[in-house]
Protein backbone atom coordinates (compact mmCIF):
# COMPACT_ATOMS: atom_id res chain seq x y z
CA UNK A 1 0.00 0.00 0.00
CA UNK A 2 2.79 2.24 1.09
CA UNK A 3 4.71 2.10 -2.35
CA UNK A 4 1.00 2.82 -4.21
CA UNK A 5 0.72 6.06 -2.44
CA UNK A 6 3.98 7.39 -2.74
CA UNK A 7 3.71 6.49 -6.55
CA UNK A 8 0.42 8.36 -6.39
CA UNK A 9 1.60 11.55 -5.08
CA UNK A 10 6.08 10.78 -4.15
CA UNK A 11 5.72 14.28 -2.43
CA UNK A 12 3.74 12.24 1.19
CA UNK A 13 6.04 11.37 3.51
CA UNK A 14 6.81 7.60 5.43
CA UNK A 15 5.10 9.49 8.47
CA UNK A 16 1.78 10.27 6.12
CA UNK A 17 1.81 7.35 4.66
CA UNK A 18 2.10 5.36 7.63
CA UNK A 19 -1.27 7.42 9.16
CA UNK A 20 -3.29 6.78 5.83
CA UNK A 21 -2.70 3.26 6.23
CA UNK A 22 -3.64 2.95 10.36
CA UNK A 23 -7.69 2.53 10.85
CA UNK A 24 -9.33 4.94 13.05
CA UNK A 25 -8.66 4.19 16.25
CA UNK A 26 -12.33 4.15 18.31
CA UNK A 27 -12.34 5.71 21.90
CA UNK A 28 -14.71 7.68 23.48
CA UNK A 29 -14.07 10.96 22.36
CA UNK A 30 -14.46 9.84 18.30
CA UNK A 31 -18.38 8.25 19.68
CA UNK A 32 -19.17 11.08 21.35
CA UNK A 33 -18.34 13.59 18.43
CA UNK A 34 -19.74 11.02 15.96
CA UNK A 35 -23.14 11.16 18.14
CA UNK A 36 -22.93 14.91 18.48
CA UNK A 37 -22.36 15.58 14.65
CA UNK A 38 -25.60 13.33 14.09
CA UNK A 39 -27.94 15.49 16.13
CA UNK A 40 -26.23 18.63 14.69
CA UNK A 41 -25.69 19.70 18.34
CA UNK A 42 -21.77 20.82 18.10
CA UNK A 43 -22.83 24.79 17.54
CA UNK A 44 -24.71 25.64 20.48
CA UNK A 45 -25.38 23.27 22.70
CA UNK A 46 -23.35 25.03 25.89
CA UNK A 47 -24.29 28.38 24.39
CA UNK A 48 -27.89 27.76 24.51
CA UNK A 49 -28.13 26.07 28.33
CA UNK A 50 -26.46 28.92 29.32
CA UNK A 51 -28.85 31.72 27.83
CA UNK A 52 -31.84 30.05 28.80
CA UNK A 53 -30.55 29.54 32.18
CA UNK A 54 -29.41 33.25 32.91
CA UNK A 55 -31.77 35.30 29.80
CA UNK A 56 -34.20 33.18 29.26
CA UNK A 57 -36.76 35.80 27.63
CA UNK A 58 -33.82 37.31 25.95
CA UNK A 59 -32.51 34.10 24.35
CA UNK A 60 -36.30 33.30 23.01
CA UNK A 61 -36.45 36.63 21.31
CA UNK A 62 -32.96 36.48 19.83
CA UNK A 63 -33.96 33.18 18.52
CA UNK A 64 -37.26 33.76 16.99
CA UNK A 65 -36.87 37.25 15.95
CA UNK A 66 -33.29 37.79 15.24
CA UNK A 67 -30.45 35.16 15.08
CA UNK A 68 -31.55 31.32 14.91
CA UNK A 69 -28.06 30.20 14.31
CA UNK A 70 -26.55 30.98 17.57
CA UNK A 71 -28.89 28.85 19.79
CA UNK A 72 -29.60 25.56 19.47
CA UNK A 73 -33.06 24.03 17.06
CA UNK A 74 -35.86 23.78 20.15
CA UNK A 75 -37.03 20.40 19.01
CA UNK A 76 -33.36 18.84 18.98
CA UNK A 77 -32.88 20.66 22.28
CA UNK A 78 -36.10 19.18 24.14
CA UNK A 79 -35.66 15.35 22.58
CA UNK A 80 -31.40 15.84 23.86
CA UNK A 81 -33.18 17.52 27.36
CA UNK A 82 -35.68 15.06 27.32
CA UNK A 83 -33.29 11.98 27.09
CA UNK A 84 -31.11 13.28 29.59
CA UNK A 85 -33.59 13.80 31.86
CA UNK A 86 -34.97 10.22 32.05
CA UNK A 87 -31.69 8.95 32.11
CA UNK A 88 -31.03 11.12 35.06
CA UNK A 89 -34.25 10.30 37.38
CA UNK A 90 -33.63 6.20 36.26
CA UNK A 91 -30.03 6.30 37.29
CA UNK A 92 -30.51 7.95 40.62
CA UNK A 93 -34.19 7.83 41.48
CA UNK A 94 -36.18 4.57 41.88
CA UNK A 95 -38.88 4.40 40.49
CA UNK A 96 -40.28 1.86 42.56
CA UNK A 97 -40.27 3.92 45.74
CA UNK A 98 -41.75 6.38 43.32
CA UNK A 99 -45.10 4.16 42.47
CA UNK A 100 -45.86 3.07 45.82
CA UNK A 101 -45.30 6.73 47.27
CA UNK A 102 -47.79 7.63 44.38
CA UNK A 103 -50.08 4.48 45.31
CA UNK A 104 -50.16 4.92 49.12
CA UNK A 105 -51.42 8.79 48.21
CA UNK A 106 -54.07 7.60 45.78
CA UNK A 107 -55.60 5.05 48.49
CA UNK A 108 -55.37 7.55 51.39
CA UNK A 109 -57.69 9.85 48.99
CA UNK A 110 -59.46 6.93 47.97
CA UNK A 111 -60.98 6.93 51.68
CA UNK A 112 -62.66 10.42 51.40
CA UNK A 113 -64.25 9.92 47.95
CA UNK A 114 -67.94 8.49 47.61
CA UNK A 115 -68.07 5.03 46.57
CA UNK A 116 -68.74 5.69 42.67
CA UNK A 117 -66.19 7.96 42.82
CA UNK A 118 -64.10 5.63 44.53
CA UNK A 119 -63.97 2.84 41.93
CA UNK A 120 -63.55 5.22 39.01
CA UNK A 121 -60.78 7.62 40.34
CA UNK A 122 -58.85 3.94 41.01
CA UNK A 123 -59.03 2.75 37.92
CA UNK A 124 -58.34 6.00 36.17
CA UNK A 125 -55.17 6.58 38.59
CA UNK A 126 -53.59 3.26 38.30
CA UNK A 127 -54.01 3.44 34.23
CA UNK A 128 -52.35 6.73 34.33
CA UNK A 129 -49.35 4.91 36.42
CA UNK A 130 -48.92 2.36 34.14
CA UNK A 131 -48.81 4.58 31.14
CA UNK A 132 -46.24 6.70 32.41
CA UNK A 133 -43.98 3.40 34.27
CA UNK A 134 -44.52 2.29 30.53
CA UNK A 135 -43.75 5.51 28.30
CA UNK A 136 -41.67 7.45 30.99
CA UNK A 137 -39.85 9.11 27.81
CA UNK A 138 -42.81 10.06 26.27
CA UNK A 139 -44.52 11.52 29.02
CA UNK A 140 -41.18 13.77 29.59
CA UNK A 141 -41.71 14.84 25.87
CA UNK A 142 -45.44 15.88 26.02
CA UNK A 143 -45.64 17.24 29.18
CA UNK A 144 -42.75 19.89 28.50
CA UNK A 145 -45.03 21.75 26.43
CA UNK A 146 -47.58 21.79 29.08
CA UNK A 147 -44.89 22.92 31.36
CA UNK A 148 -43.95 25.97 28.63
CA UNK A 149 -47.58 26.50 28.43
CA UNK A 150 -47.97 26.48 32.21
CA UNK A 151 -44.52 29.28 32.47
CA UNK A 152 -46.19 31.62 29.81
CA UNK A 153 -49.41 31.59 31.57
CA UNK A 154 -48.02 32.66 35.13
CA UNK A 155 -45.07 34.91 33.65
CA UNK A 156 -47.03 36.84 31.12
CA UNK A 157 -46.89 40.03 32.65
CA UNK A 158 -43.31 39.66 33.55
CA UNK A 159 -40.20 40.92 30.88
CA UNK A 160 -39.68 36.90 30.55
CA UNK A 161 -42.16 36.44 27.59
CA UNK A 162 -42.61 38.02 24.78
Amino acid sequence: MAKSLKNINPVLTDLEITSLDAPERINWSSVSGQIISVMNIERGLFYTLIELLFRPGKAVRIHLFKNRKRLLNPIRFLALSTTLATLVTFHYFSISELSETINVSISSEQDELTPFNNDLMAIIGNRLIDMVKQFNNLSFFFLAPAGAIAAWFFCKKKVYCP
